[in-house]
């Protein structure tokens, strides 16, 4: 079997540069002193993933929405049909309730 290659589902940028250090020191100094954050440093804003598809979401939502509708206008229908015709008391005979 061939082995499967690992790769990561989703690179954000932002990850990326979490993990590169502020100040370039050697890796020897990095690891022994913490270093101090800047007094006037502004905190770093959320980037968005460029080329980030969410079109489904609007797909999904679109069909939720046909499909309550049908139900809505269906039982609508039915409603109607129900009290406002000779099916309603037949289907009452029917079912003795």
């Amino acid at each position: 079997m061939a082995k499967k290659k690992h790769r990561k589902k989703h690179q954000f940028k932002h990850s990326e540069a979490a993990s590169s250090p502020a100040v370039s020191q050697p890796p020897a100094a990095q690891a022994s002193t913490p270093v101090a954050p800047v007094a006037n440093a502004k905190p770093a804003k959320p980037t968005l993933v460029v080329g980030a598809d969410f079109n489904y979401v609007r797909r999904d939502l679109l069909k939720v929405g046909v499909l309550a509708s049908g139900f809505i206008i269906g039982e609508l229908a039915l409603w109607y049909l129900v009290n406002h015709s000779s099916f309603g008391p037949a289907l009452y005979r029917l079912v003795k309730l």
